[in-house]
């Protein structure tokens, strides 16, 4: 699990395409499952043993308003992930689409050009 807090910036080009750069920090949780059961003293019990990370990460974007305020997002958000070594990188990566909706709007989008 990946828990982070991020600040955004959104630019438009013009009518239609637009491009966002997010960035922030956090934390990575990994939690292993094991077939024993480790339980304290006051019988609280767990299969698993988890390890937590110190993080960073970056995502670019390009927002395509495809009806009014309505968007398609292509994305990469990369993660940096300080002391991992539970796995054989420290940067994952991860590659998807977003589907939004934008509130308000902006000198490009409400001027008509």
């Amino acid at each position: 699990m990946f828990w982070d807090f991020n600040a955004i910036y959104a630019l438009w080009f013009n009518r239609f395409p637009g491009a966002e750069v997010l960035a922030g920090i956090g934390a990575e949780s990994v939690r292993f499952c094991s077939g024993n059961y480790n339980c304290d003293i006051y019988g609280n019990c767990s299969n698993y043993v988890s390890s937590n990370h110190f993080m960073g990460d970056v995502r670019g974007g390009i927002r395509i308003y495809a009806y009014r305020n309505f968007f398609v997002r292509p994305e990469m958000r990369l993660y940096l992930v300080h002391n991992n070594v539970e796995f054989s990188s420290s940067h994952p990566a991860r590659y998807g689409v977003s589907i939004g909706y934008t509130f308000g709007g902006s000198k490009y989008r409400d001027s008509g050009r």
